[in-house]
């Protein structure tokens, strides 16, 4: 919403999207009624005593892969065994009486091709002639829905009159790439000559499509369409990325009363999962993803019927994902032999070790917050990294397009962006979250953070490390603060692979010793993800009753403005510069801070002027207090004991003040 204000100022209010909520209300409403068709899917059981024994299920797989007309041979055993999976549809089946289908999961971590899998597996489904295939294949993003179709049309060479890129209406048409418009459709509405809209297509024409490919959410159109119930099999790519709600949106609102759907799900719950912007739901863990829980049940323990694994990396350096195979997939995570050659880099002289396209370059340089916000930039890394990329270009003869520059903070990746402009304007710099599912054959990474009170904030994640580190192919340079980042263990972890190999440089003598001791402190503590420490990962707790004295025993001074009632809340001490407080760091997603009133529960709060936080009471107690009551709050963090006080507010939407004496 823009509004003007005068001649020369606009308020510009960026309000998020009412479709993906209501959306989800609608998958939620309807669960309940399609419980006999999705239950099995959500909640599923182990398979009965009538299942083929897995040792058959090996041997009879073992012959009958041999039959199937693979595109190329290049596929391993692995990707086989996935593509027969899928086209088979047996290991799926929990018994002969009721015919109930478990979803498939193919876990595929970095560049081990699971995308790849799941267009040859389309591929070989549309040739079964004898079966009414119809495919709607489901993504997190129009990024991946769009690659999946440039797949299926350029990789497994698909008829374009079988397949429909289905986009929502507010997609902008002027964002279309060239080849897949043979596979769109778009109209100019009634009324405009100079405009024109994606579009859907008549119930009719959509069910002669033999594969539709959209985002999980355009999918609500299908619903619309009266398409549902007339899908053989529904694909989620990217499902590590997606929340479960939003996983289940293609699959409650299209599978229908339908019992024969096959779902597959094909993802990575150890890299960065979804984002959610609404705080309940993040506390809450609604962010998880549906593959993930999935993998937690005890009938996908181990059991190739339903699950396949693959182990490997086409991507990367072997010494590039040594660690995260480690520290994420139990050590299974390998390098194929076949891959193209990852070693063309690693002799540069640039490198502490040649034959090692790793370096760890330590620079204690100060970080800086940017204003009036929570991200971060660090001038010297900043310095640093555009050392680097001279030095790669030119010694290395790297194009600017193969280079990546990762950064944890928008801030830094910004100021990045304006000082490679010019020559080296095709290097790409962004966040993590941005760079998921790509690569480069150069990855730089700039950490940031480094302080002395050693807040790291989300630089915890074990998920943003590995997403992070994955998204190189030969060479891997990364710049910051050693004796910081090592106080977080999977960044440890790389630190000691790099000293392992000598490829760490810019340590003072007298700081190795401190930073290797650390990281042998980290292992004792055998934190099995480190994003248990993230402060914004604590409970959420149920809404308290105060009385005046416990909340002056959390040094919260209480003070009637009005002489009755205690309205007005703010800590006695208003220095904040050493706060113990860590701001909350979102992955820096787009959330809208200035809603008036933000609806949780049964009562609301929202941000007043001045950065107070009000309150709406609750309806029961409008009622009782004959009308609406609003209470703001001045919080200033000091010390130890305030942040609790200050969080049992912030998580509580109404918080009732009782005096001792009544």
């Amino acid at each position: 919403m823009v509004q003007r204000l005068d001649d020369c100022k606009y308020l510009v209010r960026f309000e998020p999207s009412r479709f993906v909520y209501n959306a989800r209300d609608y998958i939620l409403s309807n669960i309940y009624r399609l419980q006999r068709a999705v239950s099995f899917l959500i909640f599923p059981q182990p398979f009965d005593d009538d299942r083929l024994p897995l040792d058959r299920y090996i041997e009879q797989r073992d012959v009958m892969i041999k039959n199937i007309r693979f595109s190329s041979n290049s596929f391993n055993q692995e990707q086989r065994n996935a593509i027969f999976a899928i086209l088979m549809g047996r290991h799926i089946k929990i018994n002969n009486k009721s015919g109930t289908l478990l979803p498939y999961i193919i876990h595929g971590p970095p560049g081990t091709g699971k995308t790849t899998v799941l267009v040859e597996a389309v591929r070989l489904l549309l040739e079964q002639k004898d079966y009414d295939t119809r495919i709607l294949v489901c993504t997190p993003s129009n990024t991946a829905a769009d690659l999946f179709a440039t797949e299926l049309l350029e990789t497994a060479k698909i008829d374009p009159e079988l397949v429909f890129r289905l986009y929502a209406l507010m997609v902008p048409v002027e964002d279309l790439k060239e080849s897949l418009k043979p596979i769109t459709y778009t109209k100019t509405p009634d009324g405009f000559s100079d405009i024109e809209m994606f579009a859907i297509h008549p119930a009719e024409r959509l069910l002669k499509f033999k594969v539709i490919v959209c985002t999980m959410m355009a999918s609500t159109y299908l619903m619309l369409g009266y398409v549902s119930s007339k899908f053989s099999h529904i694909i989620i790519d990217e499902a590590g990325q997606a929340s479960e709600l939003e996983t289940l949106v293609p699959i409650v609102g299209v599978i229908g009363e339908r019992n024969d759907c096959k779902i597959i799900l094909a993802g990575d719950h150890k890299q960065l999962g979804p984002v959610e912007n609404v705080d309940y739901f993040r506390r809450n863990k609604f962010n998880n993803s549906l593959i993930e829980r999935l993998q937690t049940v005890e009938c996908y323990k181990d059991d190739e019927r339903i699950m396949t694994f693959l182990r490997k990396n086409y991507r990367s350096h072997e010494a590039i994902i040594k660690v995260p195979s480690r520290l994420c997939y139990n050590n299974l995570l390998v390098a194929a032999e076949d891959a193209l050659p990852r070693d063309k880099l690693a002799n540069w002289e640039g490198l502490p070790t040649k034959g090692f396209p790793l370096l760890w370059h330590h620079i204690d340089s100060p970080e800086k917050c940017e204003d009036k916000g929570t991200s971060y930039m660090n001038f010297g890394e900043l310095e640093l990294v555009l050392v680097y990329v001279k030095k790669i270009i030119n010694e290395l003869n790297v194009k600017p397009v193969d280079i990546g520059i990762i950064s944890p903070y928008t801030y830094q990746a910004r100021r990045l962006r304006h000082s490679l402009m010019g020559d080296f304007a095709d290097i790409t710099v962004d966040t993590v979250e941005r760079f998921q599912g790509s690569q480069r054959r150069v990855i730089i990474v700039t950490t940031v953070r480094s302080n002395p009170a050693e807040k790291l904030g989300f630089m915890y994640s074990k998920k943003r490390f590995n997403t992070t580190v994955a998204r190189a192919e030969e060479l891997l340079v990364i710049v910051g603060n050693a004796k910081i980042m090592t106080k977080v263990s999977c960044w440890g972890s790389m630190y000691e692979h790099c000293h392992q190999n000598n490829a760490v440089i810019g340590v003072p003598e007298e700081l190795k010793k401190e930073i290797l001791v650390n990281i042998e402190i980290m292992k004792s503590k055998n934190i099995e993800d480190d994003e248990e420490m993230e402060p914004q990962k604590a409970n959420w707790s149920e809404p308290k009753k105060f009385t005046t004295n416990e909340l002056k025993e959390r040094h919260v001074d209480v003070s009637s403005s009005s002489g009755d009632e205690a309205d007005e809340y703010s800590t006695t001490d208003s220095s904040s510069s050493d706060s113990e407080y860590e701001e909350e760091e979102v992955e820096e997603s787009e959330v809208n801070e200035d809603d008036e009133f933000a609806s949780i529960d049964d009562g609301s709060v929202g941000r007043g002027e001045g950065g107070k936080i009000r309150m709406k009471a609750s309806d029961d107690e409008e009622e009782e207090g004959g009308g609406e009551e609003i209470v703001e709050t001045n919080f200033v963090m000091n010390g130890e004991g305030e942040e609790d006080a200050v969080q049992d507010v912030l998580n509580n939407c109404v918080t009732t003040i009782v005096d001792e004496n009544t």
